[in-house]
């Protein structure tokens, strides 16, 4: 894969490491001290050829830079004062760049030294930006914690052998394939295979099964390009082996109840819990999508879903960390923002008592606080003299208080005293306060489970957003409860992006509709209409709420379709459901837009937007009728048959003006290079039609096939090679071909096959400005973690729901050394939004118009009165524009929600110098006492000022 996303990551940790330093084979570690290693004897004294293991190892790097004798917990008004100090070195540190060895960049550091073995913070969302190394930054903070806790990561299926190469590339030296390695036969010697089994984390059954091991040789050149194929293919097999020895893998959007359900019992045998997460890392790579998986299912009343299970469970995991990654953290619903950080912080557990004074001393907070000073397991402590109630939460899990020299608190440390059991720590809690006492009955506690956030739509917007005008609301509130749990950083080489101002390069083309586009959309909103109306039998909801109510899959989904384009009168839009209600109209109910696009299960399952799990693929298959796809290809059929009629230039004016407009803006002689063309639909109204009007309109599909040898060669006549050509990348091509030309309109043409590249270099040298593949077409499936270069114009065919995936298909252009290849002035992009809308004429009337029909408004006073702008009344707007405004709305209370993540973050002031935009969130309190929150977020204060 070519520098997706890691042009930064490539300088960390080289093979060439000082070698001083001992690599020792760690069996286990003390916990007080990170100097103490056990070593196994027998890499010192087993020698293979002239070296002993020892020399031939990687040195062992050092885990952590910096590290404190104790930390405060998040919850301290101390905490940012302390984190700040902790990290000074870290703001006037200059990256080393120079030599072979060059290690993680200072934001990776952070985070790093951040999330540790001594350190107690439990939970981190890596908000990263372009090219930042996100991974290698998770990777970091993996490789401290291997040794005393099993790494779960969790990607999407299509991520998964990325991070594994990321492993490769920035995990433990070892996994590096480019250096000296040799195949060290073992033949049955069992002491061999022991030593080998240690250092390298293989399985003795592996060994045997291989007669031996690939052994490394650090004091050797590299000799892994000298290798064969054979060679090659079985020391990758064993890397990967000894990756997943110390990190789990599992694909969050494959995932089953079944496979969860033996997660449980492994958990069960393992500690007595069926919490899969206790005692583990988990690392989630592009979390939003994880997150939408869990927001799309928690209201729903029946049974708790895959994804609802995981949610709960990694709240409720003892003596977790949880590493989140992600450069969006929201992509539709303000609550997804609770869903995240309820994670990551955990369930808050609070204890109550009531509590039985036995002594004639005042008692009260400051008493309690003295009683409870030798129990070292505490931490917030609350009591209402009124009720007699006590209210406690405890330490993170192995964590202790930490008593300075005038016996005050002085935050937490590693210790063995606080890995007990809750029962065990209530029954302390007992016999600590009964020998000041204070009577407590251990087997009335209420134990309350409290949430960093709201998780409900509703609750999180009653709590942060006003419903009058969508703005945010107890700012401060929100910083204090996520304080600790982010770390942000923009992009670590900004200068390396193409030129791109979202102000200026965002084109907003807004194109009248013909008068046949508009009879066809009128009937369909009417349909729509009535099933909305049906809908809205429910209670009145607030402006705001309805925003986001409005912006989901199944939103006037004709509508949308059909400012696209329209079907000439003769040839009939299939749909997906053949039966019709009772009054001959189209049932549109639970029908959205996979479901008009014909998409198929895995697809479904798949999707970005995370509405469906494994578990409901029986559902899936029931909605659609089995023959939709073949009246959908016999649709494309008649078109491409009468393109002649209907696709040419000038008929697009009647079928799709806003197909012609893109049409024109590709072709347009000033418009020199590449050009990305994105849909959300990719059968009909979207790319299906969009190629078939390409083809009728002097262009050909760029295309690939293997002959009978296995030989990779283009698949196209002299004809089509003489046009411009466009190629695909929509989800449904074979993964291999796609990559290929992917690869091939990248200029990536070293990893392309050799038969193929020769091809290509025949008829020109590069496709930096387009000479080989001039379009290049993707879906929503193409609109995630896809690499592109030298795309200096993006055409967004339709508005979406969410304004993240507009950032996400300029993300696929806008990259990091995207545009190196082209000459200075070429280094730019453009974006076009292409929206249709009502002409003054079809609102109005021609006035000058020679019949009365022509004088008459064309779009009916139905229409008019109820599809207005949310912004003027007055303003009469379709479809497209409909949906350009709700993620405009939604834009703007996620700028604002991401603006208090970003000031809260652990590193703010050190990566914010000159950044007047974010004030880093601080207070001035030195008091360690000091509490920053309360357990319960219904119970913490308010802002003052509203």
């Amino acid at each position: 894969d070519d520098d997706d996303d890691k042009t930064e990551d490539a300088k960390i940790g080289d093979d060439d490491d000082d070698k001083d330093e001992e690599r020792k084979v760690v069996t286990s570690i003390d916990k007080m001290d990170d100097a103490k290693y056990f070593t196994d004897l027998r890499v010192e004294s087993v020698i293979i050829g002239d070296s002993t293991i020892k020399q031939r190892l990687p040195p062992v790097k050092r885990k952590i830079n910096i590290k404190a004798n104790s930390y405060y917990l998040n919850n301290r008004k101390i905490f940012t004062n302390f984190i700040n100090s902790l990290f000074l070195p870290y703001k006037t540190k200059k990256e080393n760049k120079s030599g072979k060895e060059v290690k993680l960049f200072t934001h990776q550091e952070i985070i790093r030294d951040y999330i540790n073995l001594y350190s107690p913070y439990r939970g981190l969302l890596i908000y990263h930006g372009l090219g930042s190394g996100k991974s290698c930054g998770s990777i970091g903070i993996a490789e401290g914690l291997k040794n005393d806790k099993q790494i779960y990561i969790m990607t999407p299926a299509s991520l998964q052998m990325n991070y594994v190469k990321e492993l490769k590339k920035c995990g433990d030296p070892i996994y590096r394939t480019n250096q000296y390695w040799e195949f060290v036969e073992t033949k049955g010697n069992a002491e061999l295979e022991e030593t080998l089994h240690k250092v390298l984390g293989i399985s003795l059954k592996y060994i045997r099964k291989q007669k031996g091991a690939w052994m490394v040789n650090v004091k050797e050149k590299s000799n892994y390009n000298l290798l064969s194929e054979v060679q090659q293919k079985s020391l990758d097999k064993q890397i990967n082996e000894m990756i997943m020895k110390k990190y789990r893998f599992f694909r969050y959007n494959g995932m089953r109840l079944d496979h969860l359900a033996k997660l449980e019992q492994e958990a069960e045998e393992e500690h007595e819990r069926s919490n899969p997460f206790d005692h583990k890392v988990v690392i989630i790579d592009e979390a939003h999508n994880f997150i939408s998986r869990i927001v799309n299912k928690l209201k729903s009343k029946k049974t708790k879903s895959l994804s609802v299970k995981l949610y709960e469970y990694i709240m409720d995991a003892i003596d977790c960390r949880v590493v989140f990654l992600t450069g969006t953290p929201m992509i539709n619903y303000p609550n997804e923002i609770g869903i995240l950080f309820n994670m990551l912080r955990g369930y808050i557990n609070t204890y109550h008592f009531k509590i039985d004074v036995k002594t004639k001393q005042k008692v009260n907070v400051d008493y309690i606080r003295k009683a409870l000073k030798n129990n070292r397991l505490v931490d917030y402590i609350d009591y209402k003299p009124t009720t007699r109630m006590l209210s406690i939460t405890r330490n993170p899990f192995t964590f202790e208080t930490k008593l300075d020299r005038s016996r005050e608190y002085n935050g937490v440390a590693m210790g063995e005293k606080n890995k007990v059991s809750e029962k065990e720590f209530i029954k302390k809690l007992e016999e600590t306060l009964s020998k000041n006492k204070i009577k407590i009955n251990a087997d009335a506690v209420k134990v309350e489970k409290n949430k960093a956030l709201p998780d409900t739509f509703a609750g999180f917007n009653k709590l942060f957003i006003n419903p009058a005008n969508g703005n945010m609301v107890n700012n401060d509130l929100f910083k204090r409860r996520i304080l600790g749990l982010t770390s942000y950083f923009r992009s670590a080489k900004e200068e390396l992006l193409p030129e791109f101002n979202p102000e200026k390069d965002i084109i907003i083309d807004k194109i009248p509709m013909s008068n046949y586009q508009l009879g066809v959309y009128e009937t369909a909103r009417d349909i729509e209409r009535k099933e909305s109306d049906n809908n809205a039998k429910r209670k009145k909801k607030a402006e705001n709420e309805n925003v986001f109510e409005e912006g989901t899959s199944t939103y006037r989904i004709f509508s949308r379709s059909f400012c696209n384009f329209v079907f000439p009168i003769d040839i009939e839009r299939p749909l997906p459901m053949k039966r019709k209600k009772k009054d001959g109209n189209i049932n549109i109910k639970n029908l959205d837009e996979d479901l008009l696009d014909n998409a198929d299960v895995n697809e479904r399952v798949n999707n970005v937007d995370g509405r469906f799990q494994v578990d409901d693929s029986e559902a899936i298959e029931q909605m659609v009728n089995d023959d939709y796809g073949e009246r959908i290809e016999n649709a494309m059929k008649m078109l491409e048959d009468k393109a002649n009629l209907y696709l040419t230039y000038d008929a697009l004016k009647t079928y799709s003006p806003k197909f012609q407009k893109i049409l024109f803006n590709i072709q347009k002689d000033d418009h020199k290079g590449c050009h990305l063309i994105y849909s959300q639909f990719r059968t009909l109204e979207g790319i299906g039609i969009l190629s078939l009007i390409l083809k009728q309109n002097g262009y050909s599909e760029f295309k690939i096939k293997k002959d009978d040898s296995g030989k990779w060669l283009i698949d196209m006549t002299q004809e089509e090679l003489s046009k411009p050509s466009f190629a695909l990348y929509t989800g449904t091509e074979d993964e291999e071909k796609k990559e290929i030309i992917r690869n091939i309109f990248n200029s990536n043409w070293g990893i392309v096959p050799s038969t193929l590249r020769d091809q290509l270099m025949a008829m020109n040298k590069n496709n930096f400005y387009g000479e080989i593949v001039k379009v290049f077409m993707i879906t929503s499936s193409g609109a995630e973690g896809i690499d592109l270069k030298n795309v200096r114009y993006v055409h967004i065919v339709e508005p979406y729901w969410h304004p993240v995936r507009k950032e996400q298909v300029i993300g696929r252009a806008v990259r990091i050394n995207s545009h190196i290849q082209l000459t200075p002035e070429f280094r730019n992009v453009k974006v076009f939004m292409y929206l249709m809308t009502f002409s003054e004429n079809q609102l109005l009337g021609d006035k000058n118009g020679e019949t009365k029909e022509d004088r008459e408004p064309k779009v009916s006073q139905r229409l008019q009165s109820r599809d207005v702008s949310k912004f003027d009344e007055n303003l009469v707007i379709t479809t497209d524009e409909s949906l350009h405004e709700i993620s405009t709305i939604k834009e703007n209370v996620k700028k604002d929600i991401l603006k208090e993540i970003k000031s809260s973050s652990i590193d703010c002031s050190i990566h914010n110098s000159g950044n007047t935009e974010i004030a880093c969130y601080s207070f001035s309190s030195n008091n360690p006492n000091d509490y920053l929150t309360v357990p319960s977020f219904k119970k913490d204060q308010k802002d003052k000022f509203r």
